[in-house]
């Protein structure tokens, strides 16, 4: 078979992996959080870290998706610790 591969005007892998950082309730604090999710979304699917490296070698429908959720994944737990950081020792940081 040709495989398959991840077509730039095929976004709905972009879509889903930003749909899951959206979905943190956290990236709703302040217009900084949404763009902080944004930002390093993009950086996680862009370096695509362990296994999302692992994901797009394959060529597979579902790894397409597959890097793009890892990404966003990473993102989440990144704000989480950021989060979780500004609270515990700053006393509210960005929070409500």
């Amino acid at each position: 078979g040709m495989g398959l591969w991840d077509p730039s005007r095929v976004v709905i892998d972009e879509v889903a992996g930003m749909a899951l950082v959206c979905s943190a309730p956290h990236v709703y604090a302040t217009e900084w959080w949404c763009l902080c999710g944004f930002l390093l979304f993009r950086l996680f699917d862009i370096r695509k870290p362990w296994p999302a490296n692992a994901f797009n070698r394959r060529h597979e429908a579902w790894a397409v998706l597959a890097d793009d959720l890892t990404a966003a994944t990473y993102t989440v737990a990144v704000m989480h610790l950021w989060l979780l950081g500004f609270t515990v020792f700053i006393g509210g940081g960005f929070t409500n």
